[in-house]
């Protein structure tokens, strides 16, 4: 993790699918799993719709106890 240069049309690991799965769950927006994770927002965007995941944005941030 940290501040690693984006890769692109790089492949989805298991491993890298869970710790999106895991970011999301402490509800992290795109950019910042985006930079720890050395993808791209639209990546992350991307690969969230694919496993039926609902990132949350600093415009409609997720409330508290609501389940998306």
């Amino acid at each position: 993790t940290g501040n690693r240069r984006p890769r692109f049309r790089s492949r989805w690991t298991t491993e890298e699918d869970e710790e999106l799965r895991r970011r999301i769950e402490q509800r992290q927006t795109a950019g910042i799993i985006a930079a720890a994770m050395g993808r791209t927002n639209h990546a992350i965007r991307r690969r969230a719709g694919e496993l039926s995941l609902m990132v949350p944005t600093t415009i409609a941030p997720w409330r508290a106890g609501v389940k998306r």
